[in-house]
């Protein structure tokens, strides 16, 4: 018998209405994008676990062979196609399913799993002793803003220092001997150590044969749902199924009053965010329509342009098309990486009996007053710290951002970088250059307060350290110059130009404004803004202030 290592999921059957275990799996298979065979194997049933497997076959091309066009080759040592077996495997007794894959199988179960299982499967079996080596994480207000960190720390210490993330994906070493006894499994060698990491599934890393890993399952279907706690974060997961759902009406409610208004402010972004920001291309689907394309991330004008194109007149209609939409990413040579619901791309923010919540990854989080306390504090920080200067900005009005940015045409100083865009980057909308004094300041214009903040901070991040490395990219800083500094003023030289842009991480200005009567309420709004400050911080010269206009 194989040995393998194996990563476990759970399905979240709160995700389908009365079906029994073999209608969800049926459900599951027919729903597939791909179609998968039932495979009979001799072990269908060990312990009292039923094992169903389906597979299906994929062949891709292997691009190297195209590249080099390697014809005239013998095919035993040059294989221009691959073959891959694809396997979805459910186990199960009672009331859980469980669920392995292989290769691409997993694109068609991830949106019936329950999320970051594995992580409450860790917190059950971590002790003080054991170490988390290292952890992924995303912020509470936005998928985006996120990262991964390795740990030298015990994790009650290191993890619970954060109080604005949600780690997602931990690895740990855990006490082997320890570990097996309680799964009732033979340590077969010497380490005192196992590796497990913990994301969506559960993953012993040492290799398991199938009796293995129905020993395992028979522990983790014993584990209750009172045990399933989360350990490793601060923020509390809303679990009560009757908030649940007083909060996904809400939710409904809330989309559907901001589309009749034009004014929706959601966040899309999926907690695959590697695969989601790697993709080219994001299609709406329903019942095999395409029904919108986006080249570009999706932002709230893209869900409105859906709504209106499916002609929505209802919340019942809208919340009926969060589940049957479906978003395909996709990379540049067309392979799918991400198939999921609209409604597990959602990340927002709302406020029910006073309290607030964010819903993101189809999961409810409650944000405590401690929490919404700290966020204000930090970002009202930020606001007191703002100095003008010298600097004479120009009031924003009802101007558009494109309008505002041409009143500083004619102005000593200031540079357009707007609209133009660097290697597909918007560097800032306006560079403030004084000579005299040796300051630059990249300038960053945003209208409105909210989830398009997020825009606003990642823009700012990626444009700074665009500006950071041209800096030392001689090639890179002369084509910038000639593009938008040579333009307005030939008589700052290139060569005085480099050496004043040395200078730049020692002022940045982040500048957004407030129309319409909006206010500075949004948590994901004040939460991007702290997240860029901290980002252009950390690169160690930065100074990050924000200005009304």
């Amino acid at each position: 018998m194989a040995n393998k290592e194996v990563g476990i999921y759970l399905i979240d059957k709160r995700k389908f209405k009365d079906e029994n275990n073999e209608e969800i799996i049926e459900k599951i298979i027919s729903n597939a994008k791909k179609k998968y065979n039932y495979i009979e194997i001799e072990n269908n049933n060990i312990n009292g676990y039923n094992i169903k497997l389906y597979n299906y076959i994929s062949y891709s091309q292997d691009s190297w062979s195209s590249f080099f066009e390697c014809k005239l080759v013998d095919e035993k040592l040059i294989k221009k196609d691959s073959i891959s077996n694809n396997f979805i495997a459910f186990i199960y007794k009672g009331n859980n399913i469980f669920c392995i894959t292989t290769n691409k199988a997993y694109n068609d179960i991830q949106k019936y799993i329950l999320y970051f299982y594995g992580v409450y499967i860790m917190s059950y079996f971590i002790k003080s002793d054991d170490k988390i080596r290292s952890a992924t994480y995303s912020n509470i207000m936005s998928n985006f803003l996120g990262g991964s960190e390795y740990l030298g720390e015990e994790y009650q210490t290191t993890l619970n220092k954060y109080w604005d993330r949600i780690n997602t994906n931990l690895m740990a070493e855990v006490d082997k001997k320890r570990l097996y006894t309680e799964l009732n499994l033979k340590n077969k060698r010497k380490n005192s150590k196992v590796r497990c990491d913990a994301k969506d599934n559960f993953t012993i890393c040492s290799k398991i044969d199938l009796k293995e890993l129905i020993k395992i399952i028979e522990k983790l279907d014993d584990i209750s749902d009172d045990s399933l706690i989360d350990k490793f974060n601060t923020i509390e997961r809303i679990k009560n199924e009757e908030l649940i759902k007083k909060l996904d009406d809400r939710l409904i409610e809330h989309l559907y009053e901001r589309y009749k208004n034009n004014s929706i402010d959601v966040c899309i972004v999926h907690k695959n965010i590697d695969s989601f920001f790697n993709s080219m291309s994001y299609a709406f689907w329903k019942d095999g329509e395409n029904l919108y394309e986006c080249d570009t991330i999706p932002n709230s004008e893209d869900i409105i342009k859906l709504f209106k194109k499916l002609n929505i007149s209802s919340k019942e209609e809208l919340n009926d098309n969060l589940s049957k939409i479906n978003i395909m990413c996709r990379d540049s040579d067309n392979e799918i990486l991400i198939s999921d619901y609209l409604k597990n791309f959602l990340n927002i923010n709302i406020e029910v009996d006073n309290t607030n919540y964010i819903f993101q990854n189809r999961i409810w989080y409650k944000l405590t007053d401690n929490y919404i306390d700290t966020l204000t504090e930090i970002f009202d920080m930020i606001k007191l710290n703002y100095q003008e200067n010298g600097i004479k900005f120009k009031r924003w009005n009802d101007e558009t951002e494109t309008d505002y940015i041409k009143k500083y045409d004619d102005v000593d100083n200031f540079y357009k970088i707007h609209p133009k865009l660097d290697d597909g980057i918007e560097i800032c909308d306006l560079m403030y250059i004084d000579k005299e004094n040796k300051v630059i300041k990249m300038l960053f214009l945003k209208q409105g307060f909210g989830a398009s903040t997020r825009d606003l901070a990642i823009q700012t991040t990626m444009g700074v350290k665009r500006v950071n490395s041209m800096a030392n990219d001689e090639i890179k800083l002369k084509n910038f110059y000639k593009k938008y500094i040579e333009v307005k003023n030939k008589d700052y030289k290139y060569t005085d130009f480099k050496k004043d842009i040395k200078t730049f991480f020692k002022n940045a200005i982040i500048v957004y404004s407030l129309k319409n009567n909006q206010t500075e309420q949004s948590n994901i709004g004040k939460q991007s803004i702290i997240f860029a400050k901290n980002e252009i911080e950390l690169m160690g010269k930065c100074k990050f202030t924000l200005k009304q206009l």
